[in-house]
């Protein structure tokens, strides 16, 4: 918006959309690109239902059933592959706590989360 000097209102135009939406997918292809694939292929839509051209049948397997993985000091998914006839899943491995303390020091410096206690 800074940079075409839009005003909020240039959102609703329908001639600024793709621009918006281009700009907006490459900042978070960029800064986050496991959650984006993530984004893409499991909270908003499970590959199955809107399979890419290159999602093969692990990939497209995996986004319906991924398991949830500690490893300490996080919670991952995709830390296991999905392996069907061969064709093995390409979901990367990521960790929301992980991704939030990698960015926070840019966005929110302020903030700190309390370590996981290793408790036996």
């Amino acid at each position: 918006m800074a940079t075409q000097k839009w005003k909020s209102a240039a959102l609703t135009d329908p001639s600024n959309r793709q621009s918006i939406k281009t700009h907006c997918s490459n900042f978070v292809k960029n800064s986050t690109p496991e959650v984006y694939r993530w984004r893409n292929k499991v909270a908003a839509h499970f590959a199955a239902t809107d399979p890419f051209h290159d999602d093969n049948l692990g990939t497209i397997e995996q986004s319906i059933m991924n398991p949830v993985t500690y490893r300490y000091p996080h919670y991952y998914v995709g830390l296991m592959q999905w392996n069907t006839q061969g064709q093995t899943s390409d979901l990367p491995a990521w960790a929301l706590t992980k991704t939030y303390e990698d960015l926070a020091p840019r966005f929110w410096p302020e903030f700190k989360l309390k370590p996981v206690k290793d408790e036996v």
